[in-house]
Parts: structure tokens; sequence; C-alpha cells
């Protein structure tokens, strides 16, 4: 559960994203902020389980030894992560690509990952796309909603009433 505050640091970060269109702030710069905290918290995340299973070995009992070359193949599966990381905030970075470019670069670099690994299906590719375009749908009506509601709010005077 605790990693889940990972998601909006470590790129690519929609909440970043939706921040940084809303605020009128560099997204690539939010992009690349967010890597070092991120981090930093996937570190601190990993040395709670450490630091318990160190007073209590009881709760965390030794793994069997694995050879350094099954360690090297179990990375095989973070490979498709990495090149999505790399060609989102390297296109954004290297400027070949403004953040609004890059994010349809990482939609093609994930959906040519999905196809070659991971045999994505044509049907399967239509679900995914009819729900991207439900979530996205409704994450903008909120946000028009917000900008309409904060401007009903300025508009009424009602920060001045509060005294604020």
């Amino acid at each position: 559960m605790c990693g889940g505050v990972l998601g909006p640091l470590i790129p690519p970060s929609t909440p970043f994203i939706i921040y940084g269109v809303i605020a009128n702030v560099s997204v690539g710069h939010l992009l690349i902020a967010g890597i070092i905290p991120g981090i930093i918290l996937a570190i601190m995340l990993a040395a709670v389980p450490v630091i318990i299973c160190w007073r209590n070995p009881k709760l965390g009992p030794a793994a069997e030894p694995a050879s350094w070359s099954v360690r090297f193949r179990s990375l095989t599966k973070v490979w498709p992560v990495v090149i999505v990381m790399a060609a989102i905030i390297g296109s954004i970075f290297f400027g070949v690509a403004t953040p609004t470019e890059a994010a349809g670069v990482g939609s093609v670099v994930i959906i040519i990952i999905a196809v070659v690994f991971f045999h994505l299906k044509p049907r399967s590719l239509y679900r995914a796309m009819i729900e991207a375009a439900v979530i996205n749908s409704m994450m903008l009506v909120i946000i028009v909603s917000a900008s309409f509601f904060s401007y009903l709010l300025a508009s009424a005077g009602v920060s001045g009433a509060l005294g604020v």
C-alpha cells in the first residue's frame, strides 16, 4: 500500500502533467524533479522492512541463494518500464518533443512494447483505448468544473467576504 505514493512522483506521472498544465509550469521540469524524491522515497520504503526483519529475523526468513545470472535475468522484466521512462523524459529533456508530444511518444512506445513483448491483441487494444478515453474525460470534467467553480467564487467575492 505504501508503494502507491511512488506513482505520482516517478515519471511518467499523470498528476505532474495535470498540475503543469493547470499551473502553467514546465512539465519536463516537474517530471525530472520527481526522480530524486521518488528514489529517496523508494529507498526509505525498502529500508523499513529490512530494518524490521533485521531486528526480528523470524518475520523474514532468508531466501535461497541465487546466482548472478538468475539475478540479471530477473531484471529483463524491468526493461520495458525503463524504455518508456527514457523515451518520455529523454524526448523532453533533449528538446526533441514538447511535453504534449512526449505523451504521444510514450503512448507509441508503450503500444509497441505491448504488441512485441506482451502480444497485445487488437481487441484488447480497443478496450484499453475506450477505458483511457473514459478516464481522461472524467479528469477533464473535474478540471473544467473546478476551474468554473473557482471563477464563480472569485466573481462573487467570496474570498473578500471571508476576510482572506
